[in-house]
């Protein structure tokens, strides 16, 4: 579509090659800038405008010029799906990272689960094994105090003199039963706490995961933005290809 804009015939005649220089000039330079703004790099053919057009001139009654400029060629828009690629190519990176965290996060929760319920049920068992010992304590004591008062034969009732150093040495094998049912249980309790420091373990990585988690949706938000200022941009450069 032509337009007719008046100008003066002195301005044409005498500066027409300097007039499209500097309008390609302007043109080129807004489309570098905007490019380096974008920070995208890619090719493209630039298209000069000839220094010299052939006018015709055409006069109107008052005595103005009115400038018909040619037909130019019909010019390609730029397509930007070469652009595309890198982005769907990280969109495609980011979700299989995610399928994967939430991959590992289910297998941690699953883990999780399972330790808890193992320590729910070492914590049974030492509560159970502690009521035992208790009651075992009490009557390990009540006995000790019945043979030391009596010092007699409950079984027999005589030979307390023989019977005397069997009982003593049933209440040290007693004892010594006792004392291993204490290391016994020393050891069930050392193992409880170290299920717990596993499980506390466990807990801290689901803390650490979560964080990553959350910085890596503040990442994957900050490259849609990115990635809509550079959709944006070469927008723009359409834009100004067009107007060219």
């Amino acid at each position: 579509m032509s337009s007719k804009i008046p100008v003066y015939q002195d301005n044409i005649n005498r500066h027409p090659e300097t007039t499209n220089s500097k309008a390609n000039v302007n043109v080129s330079a807004r489309i570098a800038e905007n490019m380096k703004r974008s920070n995208v790099q890619f090719e493209f053919k630039e298209t000069t405008i000839p220094s010299k057009f052939n006018f015709a001139l055409k006069t109107d009654p008052a005595g103005i010029t009115l400038l018909k400029p040619q037909k130019n060629a019909p010019r390609k828009k730029p397509t930007a799906k070469a652009y595309k690629g890198p982005s769907s190519r990280l969109e495609a990176e980011l979700r299989d990272q995610n399928r994967l965290l939430e991959a590992f996060n289910e297998d941690l929760q699953k883990n999780l689960s399972h330790s808890k319920e193992k320590v729910d049920l070492l914590e049974q068992q030492y509560v159970y094994l502690q009521g035992e010992k208790n009651d075992i304590q009490k009557q390990l004591e009540n006995c000790l105090h019945l043979l030391v008062a009596g010092n007699i034969d409950l079984v027999l009732g005589e030979k307390i003199a023989e019977t005397t150093q069997q009982k003593e040495e049933e209440r040290k094998e007693v004892q010594n039963v006792s004392l291993e049912l204490m290391g016994e249980l020393q050891s069930f309790g050392q193992n409880v706490s170290e299920h717990r420091a596993q499980v506390q373990q466990v807990q801290e990585k689901m803390r650490d995961l979560r964080g990553k988690r959350e910085q890596h949706l503040e990442e994957r938000e900050a490259f849609s933005l990115e990635v809509e200022e550079m959709e944006k941009a070469l927008e723009q450069a359409e834009q100004l290809l067009v107007e060219m």
